[in-house]
C-alpha cells in the first residue's frame, strides 16, 4: 500500500512513473503489395483482425498482417529472416509461435524480441523439401508513446533483412483526457507481461486539500511495488 501525506496548496500534484497521453486516429487499413522475395502483402487491422474504423490510443494493440510466398530452393533449415519495427512502434507482447501454411505444416518459428523491436523467423526443413510454400501470419504492435510525442502523420515502415518496406501512413493526435480531480492509469512496460507502470493524477483543478491522504493498493497476488520507481 502506498500512502502519501501532504498539504496540497494551489498546485497540481502528479505521482507518476511514466505519463503518456497520445492516441492514434484515422489509421488507414491499407494493404501494400511488396516487391519482395518473401512477403507478398502487408496490412494493418485491429487486434481482432477487423478493419480499423476508429481511432487508436496508446493503450490499443493492432495487428500487422503478412502474407508470404517463398521461392523454391531459397531457404534451408535454420535460415533466418529478421523483421524490425520502426522506433515509433513497439511489440504488444514478447513470445514465440509457429508459422504455418494453409495445410497446417510448420514453415518457420517466429520469436519476438521486444528489447530490440525485432521478430526473427527461423525456417524448418519444410521449406527445402517442398515447393510453392506460402501462407500468412500476424503479430501485435502498439505505439511507443516514449517516442511519439507530437501530433502528425506516422509512416509505418518495416525493415526486412535490411530492406525498408513502407506499409501505410497512420494519423495520430494527442489524447486530451476528461478533467477529473483524481485519475489512475496503468500499462505494461515495453511488451512485458510482468512489469506494470501506473500514473496517479491528484488535484487536477488545483483545489486545496489539507492533510490529504492518498491510498492505493495492489490486488494482484504476489505483486510488489518498486519504491525506487516512485516520482512526485
Amino acid at each position: 500500500m502506498k500512502t502519501v501525506r501532504n498539504k496540497i496548496s494551489l498546485l497540481f500534484l502528479s505521482i507518476m512513473l511514466i505519463v503518456t497521453s497520445f492516441s492514434f486516429i484515422n489509421a488507414k487499413p491499407a494493404a501494400t503489395n511488396l516487391n519482395s522475395d518473401i512477403l507478398t502483402q502487408l496490412s494493418i487491422t485491429d487486434e481482432n483482425g477487423n478493419p480499423l474504423l476508429s481511432s487508436l490510443s496508446q493503450w490499443d494493440k493492432f495487428r500487422i498482417n503478412a502474407s508470404f510466398s517463398i521461392p523454391n530452393n531459397m531457404f534451408s533449415e535454420g535460415d533466418v529472416t529478421t523483421i524490425k519495427l520502426p522506433d515509433r512502434l513497439k511489440f504488444a507482447n514478447e513470445l514465440s509461435f509457429p508459422i504455418k501454411n494453409h495445410a497446417g505444416d510448420i514453415i518457420a518459428y517466429a520469436e519476438i524480441h521486444s528489447n530490440t523491436k525485432t521478430i526473427t523467423l527461423t525456417y524448418t526443413n519444410f521449406v527445402s523439401s517442398n515447393s510453392d510454400v506460402s501462407g500468412s501470419f500476424y503479430f501485435l504492435t502498439s505505439v511507443d508513446s516514449n517516442v511519439v510525442k507530437e501530433d502528425g502523420t506516422v509512416p509505418l515502415e518495416l525493415d526486412i533483412d535490411g530492406k525498408l518496406v513502407f506499409v501505410c501512413d497512420i494519423e495520430y493526435e494527442i489524447d486530451v483526457p476528461k478533467e477529473s480531480e483524481f485519475d489512475k492509469s496503468g500499462w505494461f512496460d515495453d511488451g512485458s507481461n510482468r512489469i506494470v507502470r501506473y500514473a496517479l493524477d491528484i488535484s487536477k483543478s488545483k483545489k486545496i486539500y489539507t492533510n490529504a491522504i492518498v491510498k492505493d493498493s495492489l490486488s494482484t497476488t504476489g505483486a510488489k511495488i518498486n519504491i525506487d520507481s516512485i516520482r512526485i
